[in-house]
């Protein structure tokens, strides 16, 4: 098939403008990362008027996982919460976002973390949560692997009683407090909590207990059934607090679709597609129209059509994740702000 986005052509009009978000991840991993290119990018992204810059959460890459997201990752990664407070130093109004933070640390910590990151930033940060894949890293400081679930629902209850109260306890199976306290709180009192995740189950966690759901490369026709659960399940909820719908995929830009499609490695990208039982579902290959929304790709007008695809299933805040070009990292992101961004903000 064509590497155009499906039914595009040369002369499509750029896309109607609707009310949508967007974010970035940042370069701070891989042999690209370094505190230049996250100053200077933080800076340009901000000043361009994206809404949000997001890092990964990891204590580090183990070698049976070096490869994912279709690149051969050297583990270089700088910590999450640190690099959020970073950027937050850097820039002026976009919010800062971990996609997402595993339960790797107490809870209390993390609710002192983001606290503490949502207090210095003016009321930006958002806690993206989910239960990590990599066995290693829980090992490395004896957390159970096993008791993922659990831990992400008490780190999350942890984190809400901490928020909203000068003096709390708490007793779960995890984690027993029986005292404590976390000052400065977040600004507003509050601050978003986003669940990270491909599965129903994972849409499940999110509408329960959580204030938003951003997976991290899902097809377009994978996404469809599982934000129609969401909405589904929201309806259920007791509490009245917006919801955010959101997507992370991974992002291409060049000059041609021909030519930004040439930043993937797609052999390993359709296999760790398939490998990821939500995307692959059973199919024995991939084509590219399969990876749409998985991946997108493109010069402006090309990205234009995609977002126009995620607002038509309902997502509204986009992070182009673009690890695969971080060397071309500025560039890129000087693109989305003058071709893409201002398509949807009129």
């Amino acid at each position: 098939m064509s590497a155009s986005p499906q039914g595009a052509t040369e002369q499509s009009a750029p896309a109607s403008p609707h009310k949508v978000e967007f974010g970035l991840l940042m370069p701070h991993f891989t042999e690209h990362a370094s505190m230049e290119l996250l100053r200077e990018g933080s800076q340009l992204a901000d000043s361009l008027g994206f809404d949000s810059l997001w890092v990964r959460d990891h204590l580090f890459i183990s070698p049976d996982h070096r490869e994912h997201g279709g690149i051969s990752d050297p583990g270089f990664i700088t910590e999450g919460t640190l690099t959020l407070a970073a950027l937050g130093a850097m820039t002026s109004h976009v919010k800062l976002g971990a996609a997402i933070i595993t339960p790797h640390r107490h809870a209390m910590k993390v609710a002192q973390l983001f606290a503490t990151l949502d207090y210095m930033t003016g009321g930006r940060a958002i806690l993206g949560i989910g239960m990590g894949w990599d066995v290693q890293e829980f090992n490395a400081v004896q957390m159970p692997f096993a008791a993922r679930e659990q831990l992400v629902r008490e780190t999350v209850a942890v984190c809400r009683r901490a928020w909203g109260q000068t003096e709390f306890s708490f007793e779960g199976e995890q984690f027993k407090i029986p005292w404590g306290s976390v000052s400065p709180r977040p600004v507003s009192g509050d601050l978003p909590i986003w669940y990270g995740g491909l599965s129903f189950k994972a849409v499940g966690f999110a509408t329960e207990f959580c204030d938003g759901w951003i997976p991290s490369r899902l097809p377009y026709d994978r996404m469809a059934p599982r934000l129609e659960r969401a909405r589904e399940l929201l309806k259920t909820r007791p509490t009245t607090k917006p919801f955010t719908f959101a997507a992370m995929p991974q992002t291409s830009i060049a000059a041609s679709a021909n030519d930004a499609l040439s930043s993937f490695n797609l052999d390993k990208v359709k296999a760790e597609a398939l490998h990821r039982v939500p995307v692959g579902g059973g199919r024995t290959s991939l084509t590219l129209e399969d990876l749409e929304g998985y991946l997108i790709w493109g010069n402006g007008r090309d990205l234009c059509r995609y977002v126009e695809r995620f607002i038509e299933l309902g997502v509204t805040h986009i992070v182009f994740d673009m690890r695969s070009s971080f060397n071309r990292f500025l560039e890129n992101v000087r693109l989305l702000g003058t071709e893409v961004i201002p398509e949807f903000n009129r």
